[in-house]
């Protein structure tokens, strides 16, 4: 919940928590590489987990806005066919549609991990070049939760228009005080 200026409370959409989540993962850096893999590769680790834990997130509150506006099953059965038509990846228990990538048989999921890890990297050779840098405000700059969270939204936004359904006919979830949906 975030507090506007003029006093109420605003509940963060799922994208934007989404977002946070993935940011707090890559700047906290929770795993750690042995030196001896860090000698002939580079790692990805916390950024492939961040990534997992944002779509994880998603995918739980995006399932939880499908089954609250009685279209689970449809938007399951058209996702199938999507998958099936080699189009997307099948990522297992996920409802965002993910793309597969044109150029090369990598899986989405690592090409995105790799950019998060090219991106905090080069970010990082900026903040060595120059001691007037801050390290630790350009580490917090090189992830930019309103842009991720715009491309969550466009995920799903595009998940949705692939599986025939118009995002607008949706409603909003609206979770109780405790924050559990348990259906009708």
């Amino acid at each position: 919940m975030t507090k506007p200026k003029n006093g109420s409370e605003v509940t963060l959409d799922r994208h934007k928590m989404a977002a946070i989540l993935l940011k707090a993962i890559l700047l906290s850096k929770p795993l750690i590489a042995s030196k001896e893999i860090l000698k002939d590769h580079i790692f990805v680790g916390n950024e492939y987990l961040a990534i997992e834990v944002a779509l994880s997130y998603l995918n739980t509150e995006f399932e939880t806005l499908l089954l609250m506006n009685k279209v689970l099953d449809e938007y399951k059965e058209a996702r199938q066919k999507l998958i099936d038509s080699g189009e997307y990846s099948d990522i297992k228990n996920a409802y965002i549609l993910l793309p597969k990538a044109m150029s090369c048989s990598t899986p989405y999921l690592n090409i995105v991990a790799r950019n998060f890890w090219y991106t905090s990297d080069s970010f990082r050779e900026i903040a060595d070049r120059d001691d007037k840098f801050d390290k630790d405000l350009v580490r917090e700059l090189s992830v930019n939760v309103l842009d991720y969270s715009d491309r969550f939204f466009l995920l799903e936004q595009i998940s949705l228009y692939k599986c025939g359904i118009d995002p607008k006919s949706l409603q909003n979830i609206n979770f109780p005080k405790n924050g559990i949906y348990v259906g009708e």
